[in-house]
């Protein structure tokens, strides 16, 4: 006896016993006991839950559960039976399991789908005190139950009329009841709704796939797939079922086989499939503690864990049992979209049938024959004469834009073995495989039908690593292979592009000589990351010369596809994180590409890798980097010298704006700015602007170098930009323009121009500081403003003039009156000083209790200020009732690259300077 003829055995035996000892538990009990029943249901299921964590298979443990609920139901119909017409025995009225239940796969909370048949145009009274009986029972149990109660001749009318209820129907079992009644019922049923129906419900069939495809997903690759109706998920499985059910009768996978719907290692690959995505659901519903189909990402990782997968890291973990999922709901469905097609080839309802009835004939064409659209092939072994044929299978299909029979697909995945070593190196295999390539809008298609069938891994081992390769990156929604193929499907489709925003992208494309060499680049670019590197473009740079060498690729098309490879992702980059204003970065990007040809495909490839990372994977922001940094490249390739002279022109024609405008004593002070400035500082200002910045350098450098030694304080200029800042009533007037700097008394409602800015050691530094108008301030003596007025006197923006990276400081400012205490001095990390609402930033604020007026959120009093750290600032808040706020009751709040200390603004404000602790550290 084999193993597991033993563990069958086994299992019989078990359900032997946990039938007897509910019987016996049952026995002799006048009403129902829902409790031991309860009890009896827990003990079984933990016991599933632990067979299914040692590893149980998913179909075995499905068909457990459904033998337990079997168990259950036949002894509640019993018991119900007996207490009410005294017999458990009863003829006219049977229950039978329909739907999953009825195929013996329940997973942990699936519904528990019953329908009562009986006798009679309706139940009598007996019989609906027993089927009431039963549901009360398994509702009372936390059962999830489906039901319906029909006469025989009612169930056959409702199959007909509903496609969805006859499907159910297929694979009823009886549970209880009238055994010669469910025999009279299936052989109506069989009769009546499938005989002579068969087209019919096939059709029914298909078309229900494609609802499921629109509705789920037409990819296997999906994020957050759907486990049950996703494409390649288990309804795929019992699609396939009920199809050969209606077909031949055909109701398992074996009887497939010998139908040859199936062949035999494309059904034990199927039933491998089939029983790991049941696992997985069993494992899903453990989880959720509900019935739940959706894969998320939060629920991949807590499912890769329990199954037991070994990573270490959650993310590897996780990437490892999507790898699998993917590759068996792959299989799932290629397997059973094959025998489909075998199924509507032999019922005559091929693709294309119409042209039969239109007078189209077969036509043959070498070693195929062309029929409705399809290529079959004409003998069984013609692959075995001549390998070289399945690459002119594909050709073929591209050039007279066909699809592959089943049976040609079949023959293809039956003779992978013969692309060998000798088949890629052969010389008339590789010209027609470049040929495919090189046929513009027509690549993705093909190269899907080749990785559907396992072709494209076996005469590319290089692309075989990424088949169903997860990428666990932020924006990436696609495993690695269904990404590369969808890249390329948009490249094809630039060819003839109606899409406003791709038509200039269509244009590039159509002028591209080599569209050969861009194809197998954007199918090669991402090879590299199967090898788990830090950079993957080098290692699909060293897979991109393996197979330009087996190409035999001309010495200029290797270095084409070897920098298109290596460089993929290098213009997006650039667009994203460089200036490309910069000439330095065109320079450098230029000597990358070095070739107009070269940054056309390159610029084709960028477009295709951000669309076909996700719908969101390439943003109008992005595009139009993209866009300015292609034509700068181009005319810098075009004319180097002429692109550098371009920029050295509009330098010295600013150099002249700005001589004109500043007296002839700056001369020495303008030479030196324009020396030390970067190029895109020139891009960005223009001569008004730059001149003022030299003059700004003057005041600080003639203030700061004093006979006193150095006063490295900030030099302020103030640019009146009225329009933009926010009005009150009762607005007081604002400073008059280019008044000093420096911090002292002021009055109420007027601003405070000191200014400090930068990090820890900062020495001052120039600023220029945009004012705008003033807001309403309230100088009645001790009123708070009132709720809903911007508390701010103040609106500005400020920036620091030769900062690297065009650094934002921030404006500093004070204004004095009782509800906002004389020496107030802060700043804002965004280098806006503009708040509206409240005491700054934009923070929220709570009303003061008595005045109903505001304050700010936090009273803790900031170490970091005392301690003379950067990066925070405090303000003491709103005085309540007239009273002076304490040390404990000042605001923190963060802010980057800006800073005031307390120790400054103390000594400016006799207010303030008994809270500053005597000592601490200033300025």
């Amino acid at each position: 006896m084999s193993g597991s003829d033993l563990i069958d055995e086994h299992h019989t035996r078990v359900h032997r016993e946990v039938a007897a000892q509910l019987a016996t538990l049952m026995d002799g009990e006048k009403d129902l006991p829902i409790a031991k029943l309860q009890s009896f249901r827990k003990k079984e299921e933990h016991r599933l839950k632990l067979w299914h964590r040692a590893g149980g298979e998913g179909k075995e443990i499905a068909a457990r559960r459904t033998e337990l609920v079997d168990i259950l139901f036949r002894e509640i119909f019993r018991h119900a039976a007996r207490t009410v017409t005294g017999n458990a025995e009863l003829s006219g009225l049977l229950a039978a399991a329909f739907g999953g239940y009825g195929r013996r796969e329940l997973n942990p909370f699936s519904d528990v789908d019953v329908s009562f048949l009986h006798v009679g145009p309706k139940p009598t009274v007996q019989m609906e005190k027993i089927i009431s009986a039963c549901l009360m029972a398994l509702w009372d149990l936390g059962f999830k139950v489906g039901h319906a109660t029909r006469s025989v001749k009612g169930a056959i009318e409702r199959a007909n009329a509903d496609m969805v209820t006859k499907t159910a129907m297929i694979e009823s079992r009886l549970l209880a009841g009238d055994k010669k009644l469910f025999a009279a019922f299936r052989k109506e049923f069989e009769s009546t709704c499938v005989r002579g129906k068969e087209k019919d419900y096939i059709a029914f069939r298909m078309e229900n796939l494609k609802e499921l495809r629109g509705r789920y997903g037409a990819s296997v690759f999906m994020q957050e797939p759907n486990i049950k109706s996703g494409c390649g998920g288990l309804r795929d499985y019992q699609n396939l079922l009920w199809t050969g059910a209606f077909h031949s009768g055909a109701t398992t996978t074996a009887k497939m086989v010998d139908q040859k719907i199936l062949r035999d290692k494309e059904r034990r690959l199927l039933e491998e499939a089939y029983d790991f995505l049941l696992r997985v659901r069993t494992e899903m519903h453990y989880q959720t503690g509900r019935a739940s189909d959706q894969l998320t990402l939060q629920l991949q990782g807590k499912v890769a864990t329990s199954l037991g997968y070994p990573e270490k890291s959650i993310l590897r973990r996780c990437e490892a049992f999507m790898r699998d999922y993917y590759s068996h709901t792959r299989t799932v469905h290629l397997v059973t979209t094959l025998a489909l097609a075998r199924i509507r080839e032999e019922r005559g309802m091929k693709p294309g049938i119409l042209a039969k009835f239109l007078g189209k004939r077969s036509e043959k064409s070498g070693a195929f024959v062309i029929t409705n659209g399809e290529i079959y092939p004409t003998a069984r072994d013609i692959f075995n004469k001549e390998p070289a044929l399945m690459m002119r299978a594909f050709h073929l299909a591209q050039t007279r834009e066909l699809g592959f029979s089943a049976e040609l697909g079949d023959l293809v995945k039956r003779r992978l073995q013969l692309v060998d070593r000798t088949f890629r190196y052969d010389k008339e295999i590789r010209t027609v495989f470049l040929s495919i390539l090189s046929a513009k809008g027509q690549v993705g298609r093909i190269l899907r039908l080749m990785h559907d069938l396992g072709f494209l891994g076996k005469y590319l081992p290089e692309f075989e690593p990424l088949t169903c390769l997860v990428q666990h990156e932020f924006f990436h929604r696609y495993t690695a292979d269904e990404h590369t193929l969808r890249c390329i499907e948009k490249i094809d489709e630039l060819l003839f592009t109606e899409n406003p925003k791709l038509k200039r992208y269509g244009e590039i494309f159509r002028h591209i000589g080599d569209a050969g060499v861009l194809y197998l680049a954007m199918l090669l670019h991402d090879t590299g990351k199967a090898a788990n590197t830090k950079r993957h473009e080098e290692a699909s740079a060293l897979s991109a010369q393996r197979v330009a060498r087996r190409l035999q690729l001309s010495p200029p098309r290797k270095k084409m596809l070897i920098t298109l490879v290596s460089d993929h992702g290098e213009m997006s980059a650039m667009a994203r994180t460089r200036n490309v204003e910069d000439p330095a970065t065109v320079s450098e990007f230029a000597e990358v590409v070095r070739d107009a040809d070269v940054l056309d495909a390159l610029m084709v490839i960028t477009l295709a890798d951000g669309m076909g990372t996700s719908d969101e994977g390439w943003s109008d922001w992005k595009e139009q980097m993209v866009w300015r940094l292609y034509h700068q490249t181009k005319e810098y390739i075009a004319d180097s010298e002429g692109f550098l002279a371009e920029r050295a022109q509009r330098r010295e024609e600013l150099h002249g704006e700005v001589t004109r405008l500043l007296p002839a004593e700056f001369t020495e002070e303008l030479e030196a700015h324009f020396a030390g400035m970067e190029e895109r500082y020139f891009l960005s200002h223009d001569a008004h602007e730059i001149g003022r910045h030299i003059r700004l350098f003057r005041r600080f450098l003639s203030e700061g170098l004093g006979k006193e030694g150095p006063n490295l304080e900030a030099v302020v200029e103030w640019i009146d930009h009225a329009e933009a800042g926010h009005e009150g009533e009762n607005e007081h007037p604002l400073p008059p323009h280019g008044v000093e700097d420096g911090v002292g008394g002021v009055e109420d409602g007027q601003l405070i121009e000191g200014h400090r800015s930068g990090p820890t050691g900062h020495q001052g530094g120039v600023h220029q500081v945009h004012r705008q108008k003033a807001a309403r301030v309230v100088d009645d003596d001790g009123v708070h403003p009132v709720p809903g007025q911007s508390h701010w006197i103040w609106c500005g923006e400020t920036k620091r003039t030769g900062a690297p990276h065009g650094l934002r400081s921030s404006v500093i400012v004070r204004a004095a009156g009782r509800w906002l205490p004389d020496g107030f001095k802060g700043t804002h990390s965004t280098g806006h000083a503009c708040a509206g609402q409240g005491w700054g930033g934009g923070h929220k604020t709570k009303p003061c209790a008595r005045h109903n007026g505001h304050r700010p959120p936090c009273v803790r009093c900031p170490s970091s200020v005392l301690s003379g750290r950067p990066g925070r600032w405090c303000v003491p808040p709103a005085p309540t009732c007239g009273s002076s706020p304490s040390p404990r009751e000042y605001s923190c709040m963060a802010s980057r690259g800006s800073w005031a200390t307390a120790a400054a603004v103390a000594s400016a404000s006799p207010a303030l300077s008994r809270w500053w602790p005597s000592g601490s550290p200033g300025p």
